[in-house]
């Protein structure tokens, strides 16, 4: 059951629950973030676009995601960087993966607000 865009945008931005919020690091965890999708934007669809890796022990993920609307398609890059730490690839493109997903999630909105909480607001 698709919807339109517009809805599923102003579900996406709507504040995220408390209770699964990672109280440690202020931030939903991409299953959260998943399951979340699912539920509001049914049909989406994600996929890793590039890895890049440095000669300085990072490992950089680029992640799309897709939102499918009744009146078409809307989607979001975001990168993510992890430190490669003895060798281990898999564990540095995982966690790599997992922070472009939740800021691709955030650039339509998906907990948007949680990157500027405790932040000053310049405005004042």
């Amino acid at each position: 059951m698709t919807r339109p865009l517009v809805e599923i945008l102003r579900d996406l931005n709507k504040r995220v629950p408390d209770k699964i919020i990672d109280p440690d690091t202020n931030t939903v965890p991409w299953y959260h973030a998943n399951r979340m999708l699912s539920f509001y934007a049914p049909g989406w669809c994600g996929e890793v676009r590039d890895v890049i890796y440095s000669n300085s022990g990072t490992v950089t993920v680029v992640y799309r995601v897709i939102l499918k609307g009744t009146d078409g398609e809307a989607f979001r890059d975001a990168t993510g960087t992890a430190k490669v730490h003895e060798g281990r690839n898999d564990d540095a493109v995982a966690a790599a993966e997992e922070a472009a997903f939740s800021k691709a999630c955030a650039r339509f909105g998906f907990g948007l607000y949680l990157y500027h909480q405790g932040s000053q607001d310049l405005s004042s």
